[in-house]
C-alpha cells in the first residue's frame, strides 16, 4: 500500500496551529489533545501531523529549550520564519494567528475559543474565599493572552 504524500504546510495552516501552540503546555503536544484534534479535522490533517507541527515550533521556543526540554529537529523554513516574525513583532504576528485560527473555525461554524470566552454568572453582593495557586516563569502564556 503506497502512502499518501500530503502537500507541504501552508502559512494559514502554520498560523492556526501557533495559535494553538501558544495555549497548551509542552506536555500537552500529543495527537490526543481535543484541540489539536480538532484543528486537524479543520485543516484536513492528522492530529499526529498538527501534533509534529506543534512540537517542531516548541523546538524554537527559547523558554522549551532553556528547561532543558525540546521538540523535533526537522523545522521547516516557513516554522522558522513566523517564529522570527513572532519574536520581531508579537503583537503582530499572534493577532494575525489568532484572526487566522478563527477564520478556520468559522468555515465550521465554531465560535473559536469560545470556552475562553464564556464568562461564569456570578451573583452580585456575594463572596467567597479561594486558595489560588499561581505559576510562575509562565511569559509564553501571558503573552498569548495579552496578545488575544
Amino acid at each position: 500500500m503506497a502512502a499518501t504524500i500530503r502537500a507541504n504546510w501552508t502559512r494559514p495552516q502554520t498560523l492556526a496551529a501557533l495559535h494553538i501552540y501558544l495555549q497548551l503546555q509542552f506536555g500537552q503536544l500529543h495527537a490526543r489533545q481535543p484541540k489539536i484534534k480538532q484543528l486537524a479535522e479543520w485543516i484536513g490533517r492528522s492530529p499526529g501531523s498538527v501534533a509534529l507541527k506543534l512540537v517542531n515550533l516548541a523546538s524554537l521556543d527559547p523558554l522549551i529549550v532553556a528547561s532543558g526540554r525540546k521538540g523535533m529537529s526537522n523545522v521547516s523554513a516557513l516554522d522558522r520564519g513566523i517564529w522570527e516574525e513572532l519574536q520581531a513583532n508579537w503583537d503582530k504576528v499572534a493577532t494575525e494567528a489568532i484572526a487566522e485560527y478563527e477564520r478556520v473555525a468559522s468555515q465550521y461554524g465554531v465560535v473559536a475559543d469560545a470556552d475562553l470566552l464564556e464568562a461564569p454568572f456570578l451573583v452580585e453582593g456575594r463572596t467567597r474565599s479561594a486558595i489560588v495557586q499561581v505559576r510562575v516563569n509562565q511569559a509564553r502564556f501571558r503573552r498569548a493572552v495579552l496578545a488575544s
